[in-house]
């Protein structure tokens, strides 16, 4: 690309992109993780521990979230553990 764009362009392009900037915002990237992780928690989760659905808020850092929502980090942890302890138990049933 660099090469079939002037100088001139590439300069016009990094002033739009300044004003008006395109792509992700590290919000959105940041909830789409949240979202995945969310996905994963909920496919492994073991419902009669878990009955409720995790939700991608509880998975977000806390800099992403509003005031008097943030998740406590011992159940982040324990989420974390309950994910990689089903992913653990899937992989040695199948041999692995």
């Amino acid at each position: 690309m660099l090469s079939e764009i002037s100088s001139r362009e590439l300069t016009e392009w990094l002033a739009f992109y300044q004003v008006e900037p395109f792509g992700d915002s590290e919000t959105q990237a940041e909830y789409r993780m949240a979202y995945l992780a969310a996905l994963l928690a909920n496919i492994h989760r073991d419902t009669k521990k878990h009955p409720s659905e995790f939700t991608a808020r509880e998975f977000m850092r806390t800099e992403f979230l509003r005031a008097g929502e943030e998740p406590a980090a011992d159940a982040l942890l324990e989420k974390a553990k309950t994910i990689f302890g089903a992913l653990n138990r899937k992989g040695k049933e199948k041999g692995g």
